[in-house]
């Protein structure tokens, strides 16, 4: 109702507004973020206009520590799913060009068809994409390596949005909170970044402080991370290693004679690339 409310007196919108139907980018979509954004805004006002009367201290370190794992685990499982999708020889999220594809024209395809059909046209460029973000995701979830993980998931994601941006990929909005929160994890790091990257000055580790004080909730912290290290990355990324194995295993037997690749593919494999002889659609 907030929604719709926010829709009609302050943009003036009279029809109903379409939910979230698969697409993360539609009105609905983009006003409730806005509302969370200005409740946001509100509440950080207030709890800050508070602590400066009551506590007089505006620095949570113990909050900002908690709220900076908890963004590196949200990006880091977001990051792996996406790169695990693309990190495959079968179920992959960009399938291989089909036959009624190769019929249609350049016109017949949308945009977003057409970022569809250049990553399925070449299952290597893929599987380097998709490498890249799981890349990010294992180094964003140690405390030594975050800064790193977040700066490749700039990059990654940086090309991300642009792509669904400018190829009306219906994803801009999760896409973007998905960056943002990479820039947010690297901003603790920004001036000691910028002064060896951009300034060329020599710079200092920070202290370390143990934000989990006590040896119990030090060791809860520890099994806790094991078992999500163990059921949420080192497993799916393990299945995926081994399928690819099996399927690199089993190529040789499916190729055929003349070279191509298996029945229903018109990617051929040469090597370690996978290339197209004659164009697609002869």
């Amino acid at each position: 109702r907030l929604v719709a409310l926010v829709a009609r007196s302050v943009f003036g919108i009279e029809a109903d507004l379409v939910p979230p139907n698969g697409s993360g980018d539609t009105t609905w979509s983009y006003i409730s973020t806005l509302n969370g954004f200005v409740l946001a805004v509100l509440v950080a006002a207030i709890w800050s206009a508070v602590g400066r009367v009551t506590t007089r201290r505006l620095d949570h370190v113990v909050l900002l520590d908690l709220l900076r794992s908890y963004l590196r685990y949200v990006l880091a499982f977001a990051m792996l799913g996406y790169g695990l999708a693309k990190v495959s020889m079968g179920q992959n999220q960009f399938s291989v060009i089909g036959d009624w594809q190769l019929k249609q024209t350049w016109g017949d395809c949308s945009p977003m068809g057409v970022v569809w059909k250049f990553m399925g046209a070449s299952r290597p460029y893929t599987i380097f994409a998709g490498l890249g973000e799981v890349l990010a995701a294992l180094l964003l979830i140690w405390r030594r390596t975050c800064s790193l993980g977040a700066l490749v998931a700039i990059a990654v994601m940086s090309n991300v949005v642009m792509l669904n941006f400018c190829y009306d990929v219906p994803v801009k909005l999760y896409s973007s909170h998905l960056l943002l929160m990479a820039i947010l994890i690297v901003m603790p790091d920004a001036a000691r970044l910028c002064g060896v990257l951009v300034l060329n000055r020599a710079t200092t580790v920070p202290a370390k402080r143990d934000l989990w004080m006590g040896p119990a909730l030090r060791w809860v912290r520890r099994v806790v991370k094991a078992i999500v290290i163990l059921y949420g990355f080192a497993w799916p990324v393990g299945n995926r290693v081994v399928e690819l194995a099996s399927h690199f295993a089993q190529a040789p037997e499916q190729a055929s004679d003349d070279g191509t690749a298996e029945a229903g593919s018109r990617l051929t494999r040469r090597g370690f690339r996978w290339i197209n002889e004659v164009p697609f659609n002869r």
